[in-house]
């Protein structure tokens, strides 16, 4: 569980926070969503799983439909040269770090409890990632950490990373570790959804159909049946 607390929590956030400073929200999205394809890839080498033409299919399909979800923040212009390239290879790696830990779990550590592994790997990744905070940030706790923050932090902290992961793990235990990631997949879908109910975002016909896509490709991806490649 420390390999893991290292993999799916310390370079996992550590690279997606860092990359994304220097990539849009949009660039960020869809290179998070490259997360499966080292999921099905990583399972098949180890023989977990079986790649096949309907799951990588609706795997690629799902991936089109986050890329037209986000076309405007992929055109030129978002990010500035090489630190926007370098934060986009460490977007990648985070999203390689989690499928590699997925594998990991999926392969030898599903039969732990759920709660028992959200504990110890988020402990690990939480020291792992102090102590390269000391040493790399330059301020410390500065008068940015206001009550917004913190409250953002706590909510994070408990809904996004506590109760997710315990969720998580709970999934992975209970079905394969390529459907489980597939739910990366879906996020996009709730985020724009949300936003459109509640904020009055635009919900235009290329986001329709890119909801559409990854919708058909998470179906397929989750049909049996198909012959290995």
């Amino acid at each position: 569980m420390t390999l893991l607390g290292v993999l799916q929590i310390a370079l996992t956030y550590g690279l997606l926070f860092w990359g994304e400073q220097y990539t849009s929200s949009g660039v960020a999205a869809v290179l998070s969503a490259t997360f499966p394809f080292f999921v099905i890839f990583g399972s098949g080498l180890i023989k977990a799983e079986s790649i096949t033409r309907r799951k990588l299919g609706g795997i690629v399909v799902a991936f089109i439909g986050v890329g037209l979800m986000f076309w405007r923040s992929l055109l030129p212009g978002h990010g500035s040269g090489e630190m926007s390239l370098l934060g986009s290879l460490a977007i990648v790696g985070s999203a390689a770090s989690t499928g590699v830990g997925t594998v990991i779990v999926k392969q030898y550590s599903s039969r732990i409890h759920p709660a028992t592994n959200t504990l110890v790997q988020s402990t690990v990744g939480a020291v792992a990632l102090f102590f390269v905070g000391l040493a790399t940030e330059r301020y410390g706790m500065s008068s940015d950490l206001n009550s917004n923050a913190l409250a953002a932090v706590l909510y994070l902290g408990v809904m996004g990373t506590a109760l997710a992961y315990v969720g998580w793990y709970w999934l992975i235990r209970e079905t394969t570790a390529t459907n489980g990631s597939l739910i990366l997949l879906i996020t996009p879908v709730i985020a724009v959804l949300l936003g459109w109910l509640i904020l009055q975002e635009d919900f235009g016909s290329v986001v329709a159909v890119g909801t559409i896509l990854i919708l058909s490709g998470v179906y397929v991806t989750l049909q049996n049946g198909q012959r290995s490649l």
